[in-house]
């Protein structure tokens, strides 16, 4: 994929209780393997975790500095325990994947429940 501008990169962020909210309402059965493309630095598949519907959870970004922050900050929930949280919340034990990759060389078909915002994308993508 070739990007013609600065603009083909436009960042954007979820609204975490919103996503949350949404990813309730399409659960898929326990277990399921959530996919972010374009993940960013993974709030998305952050709050995918959280949902205790996704045993897998996948991110892929293209961007390398990106992709190190989105390691980073799951690395860090992990070692917080932030990602096993008791008391009948969640259970997670979640295992997490994330790819410094293009999407359109990635393979994601399989994931039961696909993210993508068209926010970063360029016009030959949309």
């Amino acid at each position: 994929m070739q990007f013609q501008n600065k603009d083909d990169f436009i960042y954007g962020e979820i609204d975490f209780l919103h996503f949350y909210t949404l990813l309730k309402i399409f659960k898929v059965n326990t277990g399921g393997e959530f996919w972010d493309l374009g993940c960013g630095i993974g709030k998305a598949l952050v709050c995918a975790a959280f949902t205790d519907c996704f045993s897998k959870i996948r991110g892929v970004e293209l961007l390398a500095s990106l992709h190190k922050e989105c390691s980073n900050v799951i690395n860090s929930l992990y070692k917080k325990n932030l990602l096993e949280v008791e008391q009948n919340i969640t259970s997670l034990k979640t295992d997490f994947e994330l790819y410094q990759n293009d999407l359109l060389k990635t393979e994601w078909t399989k994931g039961d429940l696909i993210f993508i915002s068209d926010r970063c994308f360029s016009s030959e993508v949309k």
